[in-house]
């Protein structure tokens, strides 16, 4: 009997093969030559597709389930029947169009009889979408499901300059208008009253009318736009190795990669590159670009908060999450303020969101309106954005890719009734693998009591209120887990001072470090006399307070501050007095900044060359090129300010450029403008009670070539009475 079934399986095969696939042309007449030879629906078997297939171009992008028609008392489910009517397609509005008509099946009576009307026009590159009745038509909703591989989208930019859109995939908290089809690169946008909601099968379109006299009613208008790839955006190659490898700092390199993986356009075919970066870079780089691929870079209609922040939305039904890049390149640690509402994130419920760091490893906040994040000078925060419910565990990052859960976590639940959270984990071969999972705080806390990972060996570890739970594998595998958690009591506790804390005067002000301890904090808030003086990111152990005065004492403590705002006992207070400064050259000094152009250079020109104007030589002095401005700290400490300004004799260009000298952004001196070979220009400008001094190159006139802006012979005389 087995050998019968095998021969009448092979035959069913080979029988299937020769037949070929099915295709979805629905025939037409000899006559009809304007009719384009695709049918806007393809009438498929139920054990094919989900509903009745709307075909655009040359692939399905809706299939349509039902129509509901919404009476003053009740709501009536219509079933649409896959069979075409009789006769069908026929001829609509305009001369290219194509009509495919569907019966609706009503689930009970009080209803018009209604069909579907589905319009086909423009080769196939437009459908609409429409009911049709004998009699006035209530209140209708058409349901739709999303194909795989077809995610809500922006196409056409948004009225708000500051809205972010969807990049990788849906999330159905933003505002779309379109389909985005990631295997082809193509948009189909979409027209009427369309919500789009995710579920665990995938994701549902909903397209409502309101109740009319009419006996026709358009819910949908669907159109097939160009593929992104024509946006006219060159691909964005990856950084040099140069400015990845030491001694670039490791958060310069970080801030560079994670720009590079999310950016538009960005190089997805560089494996000549990435084989280069593997020989020559060391493993802590090497880390870097292992959990930047696969590259997710976003669409050329998605906006940014600012020209160095990124916002990707993510969605995998029915999860939805979004992955922000904030990045300071400045020399200077900023403090940014984020608002959920700009980023178009609305926690659904009594839901909140959870924003996890993924390169420092730390739980930020939870918020609700809006959160603030410290990002250290040269590097970046890359944060993931979840909704947590407050009696509910919740998975809200993991360590295999910046997108923290789109290429490795899939199936994740939570059973309330059996305390059980499930999924599933795609883990590589000898790279130990982490879930982070946040718990509720309070009342409602819950702790693990055990974990079930098949063919993984598994450590649990705790950070607050965060459970890392590592799972690793000596093969390439995915891995079903479940977690099992009990009620528990987790009060909240303040986190653990810093310590040992210690003060050192520089050039810059006053360098204040401590010691982070086991535990590292969200952040760090810096005290001076017992008034808040700045925080700083929570992987930093120091701060430069350069708003100080000589000759003065101050008191210093620092206090950690948890994800949730609440401090630590401070540090005991350490005092600290101000010297009294002695005359120095400038070039004894460190800068506080330089921004634009490259880095100023001491005692020599920009191009590396001994300072040198109108033929005289200058032993001290700062090599500059025009758009740089460089600040110094005096705090109050100095009287007067000297030196020359000229073009230095190497520069090959002829343009000239105009010397600015401010303090405390006041102006005290402005050169005339000055070309190669010309006599420099004096000035000695009062300084006296300033805090800042800064240096400024103008260009003037633009010539072939880089101009070499220098400052010879700059020279600051201290002041008698410093600090006043």
């Amino acid at each position: 009997m087995s050998v019968v079934r095998l021969i009448l399986l092979a035959l069913a095969i080979l029988i299937a093969g020769c037949a070929g696939p099915r295709p979805d042309v629905v025939a037409t007449s000899s006559a009809d030559t304007t009719q384009p030879t695709t049918s806007p629906a393809a009438t498929q078997s139920e054990a094919a597709s989900p509903g009745v297939a709307i075909r655009l171009g040359d692939r399905d992008v809706l299939y349509l389930t039902g129509v509901t028609a919404h009476l003053s008392r009740r709501s009536i489910d219509h079933a649409i029947v896959p069979q075409p009517l009789s006769p069908s397609p026929s001829v609509g509005e305009l001369v290219d169009d194509m009509v495919v008509s569907y019966p609706l099946d009503a689930a009970a009576g009080g209803v018009p009889e209604m069909t579907c009307r589905v319009v086909s026009r423009d080769n196939a590159r437009q459908v609409i979408i429409a009911v049709e009745s004998r009699s006035r038509l209530p209140q209708l909703s058409l349901t739709a499901k999303l194909p795989g591989g077809l995610n809500p989208a922006r196409y056409r930019l948004p009225p708000n300059p500051h809205a972010t859109q969807a990049a990788i995939g849906p999330a159905t908290r933003l505002l779309f208008d379109s389909l985005y089809d990631s295997a082809g690169g193509s948009y189909v946008t979409y027209a009427g009253n369309v919500t789009i909601e995710s579920s665990p099968g995938g994701y549902l379109l909903r397209a409502r009318s309101g109740a009319t006299a009419n006996k026709r009613v358009v819910l949908l208008r669907l159109q097939l736009q160009p593929s992104d790839t024509g946006a006219g955006a060159a691909l964005k190659s990856p950084p040099s190795i140069e400015r990845l490898a030491p001694p670039v700092p490791l958060r310069e390199a970080r801030r560079l990669v994670s720009a590079w993986a999310v950016a538009p356009s960005a190089d997805m075919n560089s494996m000549a590159w990435l084989a280069d970066a593997l020989n020559r870079l060391p493993a802590d780089r090497i880390e870097l670009l292992r959990r930047i691929h696969p590259l997710q870079p976003v669409r050329h209609v998605d906006r940014t908060i600012t020209a160095t922040t990124w916002n990707l939305a993510i969605g995998r039904p029915p999860e939805q999450w979004n992955v922000l890049v904030l990045c300071n390149p400045s020399a200077v640690a900023t403090t940014e303020i984020v608002s959920l509402e700009t980023l178009g994130i609305s926690p659904p419920g009594q839901s909140r969101s959870a924003v996890y760091d993924f390169w420092h490893q730390q739980l930020v906040a939870v918020a609700d309106g809006e959160f603030e994040v410290d990002i250290p000078a040269g590097d970046c925060r890359l944060l993931c954005v979840r909704d947590v419910r407050p009696d509910e565990p919740s998975v809200v990052s993991t360590n295999r890719h910046i997108t923290q859960g789109l290429p490795d976590l899939a199936a994740v639940a939570y059973d309330p009734q059996s305390m059980k959270l499930s999924g599933k984990s795609a883990l590589g071969s000898g790279d130990p693998y982490e879930l982070r999972i946040l718990l509720p705080v309070g009342e409602k806390s819950l702790e693990i009591t055990s974990v079930d990972a098949a063919a993984a060996s598994l450590l649990i570890r705790s950070d607050g209120p965060l459970r890392i739970v590592t799972l690793e594998s000596d093969i390439e595998q995915t891995v079903a887990w479940s977690i099992q958690f009990r009620k528990a009591v987790l009060p909240p506790l303040p986190p653990p001072p810093p310590a040992r804390m210690s003060s050192q005067q520089n050039t810059r002000g006053v360098l204040l470090s401590w010691d982070t301890g086991e535990r590292r904090p969200t952040r760090y808030r810096i005290y001076r006399d017992g008034r808040p003086l700045a925080t700083v990111a929570g992987s930093e152990n120091e701060y430069q307070d350069s708003d100080v005065v000589y000759d003065t004492s101050y008191s210093y403590t620092v206090r950690s501050v948890d994800w949730a705002g609440r401090e630590s006992q401070p540090l005991p207070q350490g005092m600290h007095r101000t010297p009294i400064p002695a005359d120095a050259y400038l070039t004894q000094l460190a800068p506080l900044s330089a921004q634009q152009g490259p880095a100023p250079t001491a005692n020599r020109s920009a191009g590396g060359n001994p300072l040198r104007m109108a033929g005289r030589r200058y032993h001290r002095g700062v090599g500059t090129v025009p758009g740089s401005r460089i600040d110094y700290f005096l705090g109050k400490g100095y009287d007067r300010f000297s030196g020359e300004v000229g073009i230095d004799d190497t520069t090959t260009s002829k343009g000239r450029a105009r010397f600015e000298i401010l303090a405390d952004d006041h102006l005290l001196f402005s050169s005339k403008p000055l070309a190669v070979g010309e006599a420099p220009q004096r000035f000695n400008v009062p300084v006296n009670g300033c805090r800042k001094l800064t240096l400024a190159v103008i260009k003037v006139d633009d010539g072939e070539g880089q101009l070499h802006a220098n400052w010879g012979d700059t020279y600051l005389r201290a002041s008698a009475t410093p600090g006043r």
